[in-house]
């Protein structure tokens, strides 16, 4: 038989759990499932040459300054549907060409319904995004404000942030992993497939204030020890075999 003080111990925990439930299911009632991710529908521009004018607009209580577009809706089971879009205000400014992708949003973040209906993007409602394809750091965005070249030379090549180590290591970990994939640890394919790499990666050296010539007398004293590793352990027989030295230099050119 039960004791006393164990019937009560179980008695007690029994209660909890029933309260643990009662708290449990309260709080499942009043959450709230996250909203759906609304369409966006992606638009493509097929014409842009109206010049810029100043005149009337639906929704606008004076004449503003304006500039109109077409698009052609591209989203799946949609394409086809065509409509003007008047870009108002300083979005008149908006630089466009025929071809390029944007999308069309309502104040609140969601896409604007498709429709054959005109569109106005003004100060007062709505927003466009060109190149919705591309994503652009903030800080990218405001660094652009003072001098764009600038902004863009630091994403291409990284010129704040970027250190010779870390894009050495950056090939390195990139040489290897297509060394395993391929499942080639041979001198030659090594030598191939970095100077491959190391040919796609001029601008980073660049902005590291690296040369070519510099990565390459970096991985020569690399190179081997990739050839020995893969020696040692996928290749138990050749353990012994000594590490090859590898030159990318002729005699005489270090």
């Amino acid at each position: 038989p039960m004791s006393p003080d164990a019937a009560d111990a179980l008695a007690a925990l029994e209660q909890s759990e029933r309260l643990l439930d009662r708290e449990r299911s309260a709080v499942l009632a009043n959450m709230q499932l996250p909203k759906p991710m609304p369409t966006r529908a992606l638009y493509r521009v097929v014409s842009c040459d109206w010049p810029e004018e100043v005149g009337a607009l639906p929704g606008a209580d004076q004449p503003v300054r304006f500039r109109r577009i077409r698009v052609r809706e591209q989203t799946a089971g949609m394409d086809g549907v065509e409509r003007d879009v008047f870009l108002a205000d300083e979005w008149a400014s908006t630089p466009v060409s025929v071809g390029q992708s944007l999308v069309l949003l309502e104040s609140g973040g969601d896409g604007l319904p498709v429709s054959d209906e005109p569109a106005v993007i003004s100060n007062a409602a709505n927003f466009v995004v060109v190149h919705p394809e591309v994503l652009v750091r903030a800080t990218s965005v405001g660094q652009s404000f003072s001098c764009q070249r600038r902004a863009v030379l630091q994403e291409s090549a990284s010129l704040e942030s970027s250190s010779s180590v870390a894009l050495y290591g950056s090939l390195l970990h990139q040489l290897f992993q297509d060394a395993m994939q391929a499942g080639n640890f041979s001198v030659e394919y090594l030598t191939s497939r970095f100077n491959e790499l190391i040919g796609a990666q001029g601008e980073s050296l660049l902005g590291v204030g690296k040369r070519v010539e510099h990565a390459q007398h970096e991985f020569e004293s690399v190179l081997p020890f990739l050839v020995q590793w893969h020696r040692t352990f996928c290749q138990p027989a050749s353990r012994s075999s000594p590490a090859p030295k590898v030159s990318f230099f002729s005699p005489g050119e270090e």
